[in-house]
């Protein structure tokens, strides 16, 4: 709907003019009508006077629905002004509480710099309060100080400035704590067992640490539904594209390319390489790693976010370094794969196993090594592997620590501990139901069967093969077939 008006028109009552318009904008934001409310603000504050007290709250409210619209640059400028506005007409506290809505609507909608910016202006406002405005501001604003660090390994670590953001947290009421990204950061669980015995339920906890994929599924799909009716575009791809992961970490395929077009179609709007968008990719690589195929496209893919320049990409460096290496491995593009696992020696030490990404980045490393059939960095994969995943017993959709051990131990010819560690790995991944992983680990055990071929190891690998094989034939898991038809003969 478009609306016009003349401000000679209304001059006289002006006044008039600007609350009639500031009744509409409040109509249209109740039914998050954000197009609307951005053209009514804009009449509204057409109209009042420059030194009217409503203008910085007024122009505040711009800033935020401009967000929602995406116009991410306009949003800026005006929740920037904004802020300098409310902090002379009321207090530098009430300009701090403006900032924490507005960088965490822009980091929601997907504009991580802008929410950055905010955050580092908020934090001149926020002085010595430590509260959830703090804890707002201060987690962009201890991202975008580390993202400056040009020796930064990738991944999130366990900082000073870190362990005062957790700390503050645990004052903070669970529905005023910020997220990074779209993980719950509500507490640094130590282990699976803490993290499912707290009150802490979010679906990307359960996901991305739990591995409880078939809970976390609806919850995703809820929260897309939520975000379609109150028209955060950035929200719906995200919480698609977090659908298809678990749908995928299942093997219910058709399910998640369902969810993945949904993703990308309500990402269509977005320009910028934002989390919402990495996600979405993640999604489609964790497709082509349960199909066992696409690896050309995947390269391109994952060649292009490796050099990308987008906080995002910079944030998740490591992890993404380690899925390239994988998809290297994939290719027998041996060299380039052993390059970019000698970066991930200093992310693997230093980052704790419960960071964002941590699981992946290990499993992805150790995958790497194990289509490689080489041993490059393996004792510092493994170490860290059974310290920081299994021992806390982390999960992640497509990874399996035990399985990443297995395939570890076999390499270095520990085939009797190997054999334990794919029990266990089969035994986690049937009550979780991940069904691709589960078919893989099969076949990697039989790999090393044949890998190894001393006397009856092929009589010990055909059972595995052919479990391996119907599996994949049943999950239409192409790629993983052909590879098992293929060592089967």
């Amino acid at each position: 709907m478009a609306y016009h008006y003349s401000r000679s028109a209304v001059l006289p009552g002006a006044e008039r003019g600007a609350a009639l318009a500031i009744t509409a904008a409040d109509r249209a934001g109740a039914t998050y009508a954000h197009d609307e409310v951005v053209t009514f603000l804009r009449i509204a504050l057409d109209l009042v006077p420059h030194d009217d007290p409503r203008r910085p709250r007024l122009l505040g409210r711009l800033g935020l629905a401009l967000t929602w619209t995406l116009k991410s640059e306009e949003a800026f400028k005006a929740a920037a002004q904004a802020a300098d506005l409310i902090a002379s007409s009321e207090d530098e506290a009430a300009a701090a509480d403006y900032l924490a809505a507005a960088s965490t609507a822009m980091r929601h909608a997907g504009y991580e710099d802008g929410a950055a910016a905010l955050a580092s202006q908020g934090m001149r406002y926020v002085h010595d309060r430590r509260d959830a405005t703090w804890a707002s501001l201060a987690i962009m604003d201890i991202m975008r100080e580390e993202m400056r660090d040009p020796n930064r390994p990738g991944i999130q670590l366990d900082t000073p400035r870190w362990r005062e953001f957790h700390k503050v947290l645990e004052d903070v009421p669970p529905e005023q704590q910020p997220t990074i990204f779209w993980s719950d950061v509500r507490m640094r669980f130590r282990s699976r067992d803490e993290l499912l015995a707290s009150t802490s339920r979010s679906p990307s906890n359960l996901a991305f640490f739990a591995g409880e994929y078939r809970q976390a599924l609806p919850l995703w799909e809820d929260l897309a539904a939520r975000a379609e009716r109150q028209g955060r575009i950035a929200a719906v791809l995200l919480s698609w594209a977090q659908a298809a992961r678990c749908h995928n970490a299942l093997g219910n395929f058709d399910a998640a390319r369902a969810a993945y077009r949904k993703g990308r179609e309500a990402g269509s709007r977005l320009s910028i390489i934002s989390e919402q968008v990495v996600q979405l990719a993640t999604a489609r690589d964790e497709m082509w790693l349960a199909l066992g195929e696409g690896w050309e496209k995947n390269l391109a893919a994952v060649e292009s976010a490796i050099r990308g320049q987008s906080f995002a990409l910079k944030w998740h460096a490591a992890a993404y370094r380690a899925g390239t290496a994988r998809v290297y491995a994939h290719l027998d593009m041996a060299q380039q794969a052993s390059d970019l696992l000698r970066t991930l020696v200093p992310p693997l030490d230093l980052a704790p196993g419960w960071v964002p990404n941590y699981t992946r980045m290990a499993c992805d490393a150790a995958s790497a090594v194990w289509l490689l059939g080489n041993v490059d960095q393996i004792e510092v994969i493994e170490r860290n592997i059974r310290e920081k995943v299994v021992a806390p017993d982390f999960r992640y959709p497509m990874q399996d620590g035990r399985l990443s051990l297995a395939r570890l131990c076999a390499l270095q010819g520990r085939y009797g501990e190997a054999g334990d560690w794919f029990a266990k790995a089969r035994a986690v991944l049937e009550e979780q139901g991940a069904r691709p992983l589960r078919a893989i680990a099969d076949l990697d055990e039989a790999l090393m069967y044949l890998r190894r071929s001393e006397d009856g190891d092929r009589q010990q690998a055909q059972p595995l093969l052919s479990a391996a094989t119907m599996q994949f034939r049943a999950l239409g898991m192409t790629g993983w077939l052909r590879r098992a038809e293929s060592l089967a003969q």
